[in-house]
């Protein structure tokens, strides 16, 4: 292995690494953005169970397979 590709090897291992780093904050800010949304939903109220399921959504358990 030449100097040049010993070199080029060097460069791409930091990008890659430079990279992952910024990925991995972006990850965290994404996480951190959900959390704080969903907390405000929660003290909004919105997750308070009160979900009504429409019988269009509703499986009919009571019926086998249509052929």
């Amino acid at each position: 292995m030449g100097k040049k590709e010993k070199e080029h090897r060097k460069k791409v291992a930091k990008r890659n690494e430079t990279i992952k780093v910024q990925q991995k904050k972006l990850r965290n800010a994404q996480e951190e953005f959900l959390k704080k949304l969903i907390e405000r939903e929660r003290e909004a109220g919105k997750f308070d169970n009160n979900v009504m399921e429409s019988p269009a959504m509703s499986p009919d358990l009571g019926m086998g397979p249509l052929i």
